[in-house]
Parts: structure tokens; C-alpha cells; sequence
């Protein structure tokens, strides 16, 4: 398991010993990342710039969309 960025351990404190954790295997293409990932890149790089990302009863803003200021 490598290191985290979040400074609250009580998630990796709690965790049973590593010899007692399953093997998690990532064989699919889709599911190799590297090391270090922005999430919001993979999770929103390649969504459809006219698909809707915020719905309100006044408006919708669609993830192309950047507010006016």
C-alpha cells in the first residue's frame, strides 16, 4: 500500500494486518492508473462537454459551461 496525501490515519490505523488483507487485483486495461492521479481528470477528461453537470430550478450548467463573471 503506498503513502496518502490525507493527514487523518484513522481509515489506514483501523485496517487488520496486511497479511490478513485480500489480494485486490487491477487486470482490466481500464483499471491501470499510475501512482499519483488527479481524480477529477479521470473521472470528468473525457465527459461530454454538453452533457449536464448542475441542475437547479433556476438553471442548468453543463460541464463545457464556465460562469460569467
Amino acid at each position: 500500500m503506498t503513502t496518502s496525501a490525507h493527514v487523518d490515519t484513522f481509515t489506514i490505523d483501523s485496517l487488520p494486518p496486511v497479511e490478513q488483507l485480500p489480494d485486490v487485483l487491477f487486470d482490466l486495461p481500464e483499471l491501470q492508473y499510475p501512482q499519483v492521479l488527479n481524480c477529477a481528470e479521470a473521472l470528468l477528461g473525457d465527459t461530454d462537454a454538453d452533457r449536464p453537470c448542475l441542475i437547479s430550478d433556476g438553471e442548468t450548467w453543463s460541464y463545457g459551461q464556465t460562469r460569467e463573471t
